[in-house]
């Protein structure tokens, strides 16, 4: 029976679809990609094992390992407002404090990167104080009330990096913010 005679004898049961076409489209398919990744995975294997190069009959090549060191920089670190722990006195709404928190975090996460390449170990949490001009919106008299980290220069970084910070002015009075800061390192091992 051909192909054509069997889609035929398909739709004249009533069965709908492309029948064997698509099963051999999909073996087809299953097939290439079977063998692309094969060749993937043996072009990478090949030259870092010496066996797989010598059954391949190709030359193998020296791989220098890096040491894995208990002391490698995390690529990156995570800085978490807790959003919880805000608290606000005075006339900002807490909508407006943390739109400015979430949308300017990215600045205090530079500050901690830089802290994780001189400790990467470094983590723990900031307790942070500020105070918002009531007419400019601007972060006035940042200070770390309390911090489990003990790194001066991110420290100074963070606080200058808040008082770089802009809120929405024109209130009927100056606001105080409590924020608390969650420092993570992440590693990619």
């Amino acid at each position: 029976m051909t192909v054509q005679h069997a889609t035929q004898a398909n739709r004249a049961q009533g069965k709908s679809g492309c029948g064997m076409i698509s099963v051999l489209a999909v073996a087809m398919l299953s097939l290439f990609l079977g063998i692309a990744i094969g060749a993937g995975i043996l072009a990478y294997v090949a030259p870092r094992n010496p066996e797989v190069a010598k059954m391949l009959g190709a030359e193998p090549k020296a791989v220098v390992e890096q040491p894995k060191s208990e002391e490698a920089a995390p690529k990156y670190g995570l800085v978490y407002p807790v959003e919880e722990s805000l608290r606000i006195e005075g006339s900002l709404t807490k909508k407006e404090v943390s739109n400015v928190v979430i949308e300017k975090r990215y600045s205090l996460k530079k500050c901690y990167d830089a802290a994780l390449q001189r400790s990467p170990k470094l983590t723990g949490e900031m307790f942070i104080q500020f105070r918002v001009g009531k007419t400019s919106g601007k972060a006035l008299a940042t200070v770390i009330r309390q911090s489990t980290i003990d790194d001066s220069e991110l420290k100074t970084c963070i606080t200058e990096k808040i008082n770089t910070w802009k809120f929405p002015g024109k209130k009927e009075r100056d606001s105080s913010i409590k924020l608390d800061l969650l420092l993570v390192p992440i590693s990619s091992s």
